[in-house]
């Protein structure tokens, strides 16, 4: 598959040299550019089940701020629970710090897509509290906390369709807290009404859907969501996909697992992949709620400390330079009193007894450098947040991509926070 750049040049073979240079560095530029369309530039042929599609993780979390309200539903831990209920003025540094384990994209829904960016993970509540707005707008995105509204985010990314008519997305829907019947029968309906007309129905033959056929028909969206039977009806059996369509569930590790076990998790399935059934990889980290209680509090101590261990340091040079000095002159004395005729003994005495307390505060210099060092490297081990925590890891799974799967089928992978580098090296796949 040709590059934008190469895209670029070949259309401009007959225009000036400068014309050339200057569109082929504006390709180089912008990587979003040649991304927002990538699908439009596959060989009809493709089959879904062959194609490496990038995608998020709770890709709704994005707008998320310490002015973001806490969800009531879902599996929180109580100390999180319990930060709504604390005096205004104690939330928000708290909040920013809630902030930090819960957003997991920092580009909205739009962003995202543009990016290249086309399977969603979104996690849906049906919202009743005081702040919630009309009943026809209470359909949340969220990640322990609220997110935007589902309505108008589902709006975004029809408009995108529509203004990318070769562009394929898939909607991984999930979480429904504080759902029943009523309420999955309402967000199906905002569903159908959001992308009528775009659905790719739903078929046991997944090794015979294509690109170019999908292209022909107007099917651009796969959405697989686990309809309850009582809801169920002839509409929703052939639009949307049930999560054992694909041939796994998004994988997990947590922190405490770390980026080893989990590359060794996603090894085992992408070894394991039926040839002829979908695949979905989440290559994420997700720490559990007392790893992150203990993170902060190890963090927030560490930070504390550090100051102090600081200014120890600073004072155990500072008391090294005086004994040093102390030497100095315990020395200059014991000369003068040679010269002098005077008793020697009391001025070898002076020396012996500075370079003593030399030795002893060089000592306390290199245990206050050993303690400042620990506490540095203790903060700089400690991720305080899943930002930091993602990007790491995104680094390794580049290389996985490029060397250690290069030639293993790897349909869908979500990321947290990727960034234009690691979906171009995602899309490049298909190019091979």
């Amino acid at each position: 598959m040709p590059t934008l750049t190469w895209a670029w040049e070949e259309s401009i073979s007959r225009t000036s040299t400068l014309a050339r240079v200057v569109l082929l560095l504006a390709g180089c530029a912008g990587p979003t550019r040649a991304q927002d369309d990538w699908m439009a530039r596959l060989p009809p042929e493709t089959r879904l089940l062959d194609l490496s599609i990038p995608g998020t993780h709770d890709s709704g979390s994005y707008p998320f701020t310490s002015d973001s309200v806490q969800c009531r539903y879902g599996d929180q831990p109580e100390f999180v629970r319990a930060i709504e209920k604390l005096p205004r003025g104690a939330v928000r540094p708290l909040k920013e710090r809630l902030v930090a384990w819960c957003r997991t994209q920092d580009r909205d829904f739009e962003g995202q897509l543009q990016m290249g960016i086309r399977c969603l993970d979104l996690r849906v509540e049906w919202r009743v509290d005081g702040t919630a707005p009309p009943a026809n707008e209470r359909f949340y995105f969220v990640h322990g906390l609220y997110g935007d509204e589902v309505g108008s985010q589902l709006g975004v990314i029809r408009r995108f369709l529509d203004a990318h008519p070769r562009e394929i997305v898939f909607l991984e829907i999930g979480g429904f807290m504080n759902f029943g019947d009523t309420e999955h029968a309402g967000l199906i309906e905002l569903l159908e009404d959001s992308f009528d007309g775009l659905f790719v129905p739903r078929t046991d033959k997944t090794d015979a859907l294509t690109v170019g056929g999908l292209w022909e028909r107007n099917e651009r969206v796969v959405v697989v969501y686990d309809v309850p039977p009582p809801v169920e009806s002839e509409s929703t059996r052939t639009r949307f996909w049930p999560r054992s369509s694909r041939d796994a569930e998004w994988s997990w590790a947590t922190h405490g697992q770390g980026a080893d076990v989990l590359k060794q998790a996603l090894d085992d399935q992408l070894d394991a992949r039926d040839p002829n059934r979908m695949l979905g990889l989440g290559c994420t980290l997700t720490p559990n709620g007392e790893r992150i209680r203990q993170g902060e509090l190890n963090a927030a101590g560490i930070d504390a400390l550090l100051p102090a261990a600081r200014a120890g340091l600073e004072a155990a040079r500072l008391a090294v330079l005086v004994a040093e000095g102390a030497v100095a002159a315990a020395k200059r004395t014991g000369e003068w009193l040679e010269r002098m005729g005077l008793r020697r003994e009391s001025g070898g005495r002076a020396v012996e007894e500075a370079l003593s307390r030399l030795e002893a505060a060089q000592v306390r210099l290199e245990e206050r450098k050993q303690e400042v060092a620990t506490l540095e490297r203790r903060v700089g081990s400690a991720p305080r947040s899943l930002a930091e925590m993602a990007r790491p890891l995104n680094d390794r799974a580049r290389g996985w991509l490029t060397s250690d799967w290069s030639d293993k089928p790897v349909n869908i992978i979500a990321f947290d926070f990727p960034d234009d580098e690691l979906v171009r090296v995602v899309i490049d796949r298909n190019s091979r």
